[in-house]
């Protein structure tokens, strides 16, 4: 297996700061990309296929690390085709994250073991345009939101759930939005290790978190690699 040079890649800065630069989910020009209807197939769900080495060097990272408490979807301004045409007011819910952009272990993890573990198009030509683990607590229920990037050259979401005995009761699931005007939407239950693959132009989000997760001190954790082609 050949081996991704580390200091290559695209040449953006992340840090998730208020000036960072992105596509924002209600460009015109993106819009229009992406007019198409949402497919039950755009999302691909992937079971045990990160080995147990992996996971564990993985699992042991993600609980040692000093977590920050500033990161958010972004802005929500963008209208909601629903029976009341509502317009959401721009509001944003921040929750905990910590960058790994620059870590070689979650790159060479990326570039040198998931891609070929995964179905994607063009997969030789997929770059980690953003990278990084988000923690949610009970209270902390994301938005409904588009993911953005750097580039127009969008290419998958990819999320993997980092939670060890993750109980039903806690709730905590990831949803998808499907079909807005018949109210259709796909849970995706967090089990450790699962990965989720989907188009960035899908409305998602992470529910909240239970109050029996809130007596046990749940914490949900997900790793994100946003990509882009190039």
């Amino acid at each position: 297996m050949s081996k991704h040079v580390l200091c290559k890649g695209p040449q953006y800065f992340h840090t998730h700061k208020e000036n960072d630069i992105y596509i924002k989910n209600n460009s015109d020009e993106l819009k229009e990309k992406y007019k198409t209807c949402i497919n039950i197939n755009d999302i691909t769900i992937y079971n045990d296929i990160i080995c147990d080495d992996n996971l564990e060097k993985i699992h042991k990272y993600v609980t040692s690390i000093n977590w920050k408490y500033n990161y958010s979807d972004g802005n929500i301004s963008d209208k909601v085709n629903n029976s009341n045409n509502v317009e959401l007011k721009e509001c944003c819910i921040k929750y905990f994250y910590f960058d790994l952009y620059y870590n070689d272990f979650f790159r060479v993890f990326f570039y040198d073991y998931l891609i070929d573990k995964i179905n994607i198009v063009n997969k030789n030509k997929l770059y980690i345009d953003r990278c990084f683990i988000t923690g949610q607590l009970h209270g902390l229920s994301g938005l409904f939101h588009k993911d953005e990037r750097s580039s127009n050259e969008y290419g998958p979401s990819i999320y993997i759930f980092l939670n060890k005995d993750w109980k039903p009761y806690y709730d905590g699931s990831m949803v998808f939005i499907i079909d807005e005007t018949n109210v259709e939407t796909l849970h995706v239950e967090n089990i450790f290790g699962r990965v989720v693959v989907f188009k960035p132009n899908i409305y998602h989000k992470l529910c909240e978190i239970s109050g029996y997760g809130l007596i046990e001190n749940a914490f949900s954790m997900i790793l994100e690699y946003h990509t882009i082609y190039k």
